[in-house]
């Protein structure tokens, strides 16, 4: 029996405007989020009607797909205006790799007894004791605006084409693979990306109300409610999700190409509209980093890439950070202290690369944060971690590539979920390469600008990272 939920409510106002059509019945997500082996952050959005003729809410989980038995409801909470009726409760005390269907209720305003219940969502627990199979998935740079206006955000995409109700190419894909979890690593929005002129939206967004209609729109995707429902997720967020394009905690973006970028998103609001809308915690003391055991052969940590960085303009050296004092601390602590065998460091934007040498903003540029990356290596070099088992992934970059640091330790990059947003990738070597004398090996790099993302299975101890366009093509593989 479920022994304890707790329940957290967010803070935000949406402007109104017409509901889309979903397929998760009488709310426009459905998730489960930071999945452990004994609990998961169940999280709803109720659509407008609902908000207004229902009053109370919960959720319900079973172990049968049907509700038949083994069946916990959460206590009754209410959602706000100023949470943006983002509703989110945890679930404790669960089985360990175990299924979950779970689903969400909501009670009439006349305090009957009666409910009116969502579609079915479902989440698999982790195993922290027994050794299983892994079968994960992650994605970075999914753009809505792009796909649905173009890459030029100029009305030549999706929208008018039926695509829109598709929803994005590799979605399917995905869900035919079945992961067990899903790691949306950055850039799931872009809050600095305008709509075409004869879009309803045409503004970037500044304010909170902005923020959230971005949000809002990318749920109402039915394809990718849909296929978020199906699964635990684990989600981190990059600069466009916090802010704009290369953001930090400084008021403006100085690039002097770049005039419209102002202060706006705020840090504050940056940082917790994120909180608010996906299921990273419950509280607002909680840190966004954090490390899952998948199972004992495995463990996983999200890194935190935008809360604690030094500002991208100052000078490059030891001093200028990304992850700040603590979460560096915690990291390198967590790695000594892990059993796993492999250690697979989640990071929104790449630490090896190579990137573009105009950029400043992540560890892979000499001119922003490399000084700590190389400090990174130089303690997993000398603390002995096996550089095969001991391994990066990243977004951020809009190209899928697998690279070898000089150091032996490798780093793999999922790309940009979606074509529109993909880009063809900067190699070793070239005066245009953040590595241009070639110290970076790179086994692989993909040929041509194309989205996708990348799966990682762990069978009978063989692991296995797997790369796929966004058509479902396998592209590459790296098998340990």
């Amino acid at each position: 029996m479920l022994k304890r939920f707790s329940t957290l409510f967010l803070f935000v106002s949406i402007p109104c405007f017409a509901q889309k059509e979903t397929n998760l019945g009488i709310a426009n997500r459905l998730l489960a989020g930071e999945v452990s082996c004994t609990g998961a952050i169940l999280e709803a959005q109720p659509l407008e009607a609902i908000k207004e003729k229902y009053l109370t809410f919960r959720f319900e989980c079973s172990t049968e797909a049907n509700f038949s038995k083994n069946e916990i409801r959460t206590p009754l909470g209410r959602i706000s205006v100023d949470q943006d009726f983002v509703f989110r409760q945890k679930a404790d005390h669960l089985r360990p790799a175990t299924r979950y269907f779970y689903r969400f209720l909501a009670q009439s305003k006349s305090k009957t007894k009666d409910y009116i219940k969502s579609a079915v969502g479902s989440f698999r627990t982790l195993s922290c004791v027994t050794p299983t199979n892994v079968n994960l998935v992650l994605s970075s740079c999914m753009h809505y605006d792009k796909f649905m206006f173009g890459p030029k955000l100029d009305g030549k995409g999706a929208k008018g084409t039926g695509l829109e109700k598709a929803g994005f190419a590799a979605l399917p894909h995905i869900l035919n693979l079945k992961p067990d979890f899903w790691i949306l690593n950055g850039d799931n929005v872009y809050y600095d990306h305008n709509y075409p002129v004869d879009s309803a939206w045409n503004n970037r967004a500044k304010t909170r109300a902005e923020m959230r209609v971005k949000w809002k729109l990318l749920f109402e995707m039915p394809s990718l409610s849909a296929a978020l429902s199906t699964t635990g997720t684990y989600w981190l967020k990059d600069d466009h999700d916090f802010r704009y394009d290369d953001a930090d905690l400084s008021d403006t973006n100085r690039y002097p190409d770049k005039a419209i970028y102002m202060a706006q998103p705020s840090v504050k609001d940056g940082i917790e509209v994120f909180r608010e809308q996906v299921p990273v915690a419950m509280s607002a003391v909680e840190k966004t980093y954090r490390t899952h055991l998948i199972s004992p052969d495995m463990q996983i940590w999200f890194l935190e890439g935008r809360d604690y960085r030094s500002p991208k303009f100052q000078k490059p050296g030891p001093e200028k950070t990304i992850w700040g004092k603590e979460q560096k601390e915690w990291l390198c602590n967590t790695l000594k202290e892990s059993k796993a065998k492999y250690k697979l460091i989640v990071s929104p934007s790449p630490m090896v690369g190579p990137d573009e040498n105009r950029k400043t903003d992540n560890h892979a540029n000499s001119d922003g944060y490399k000084a700590e990356a190389d400090a990174f290596f130089n303690f997993l070099s000398s603390n002995n971690f096996n550089p095969n088992e001991t391994l990066i992934l990243c977004g951020d970059r809009h190209w899928q590539y697998h690279s070898i640091h000089p150091s032996g330790y490798q780093e793999f990059c999922s790309g940009a979920l979606n074509d529109e947003n993909a880009r063809k990738g900067v190699p070793p070597g070239g005066p245009k390469s953040s590595d241009p004398d070639s110290k970076i090996k790179q086994p692989f790099l993909a040929t041509d600008a194309s989205g996708g993302f990348i799966q990682v299975t762990l069978n009978s101890g063989v692991l296995n990272i797997i790369y796929f366009n966004d058509k479902g093509k396998e592209v590459y593989r790296y098998s340990k």
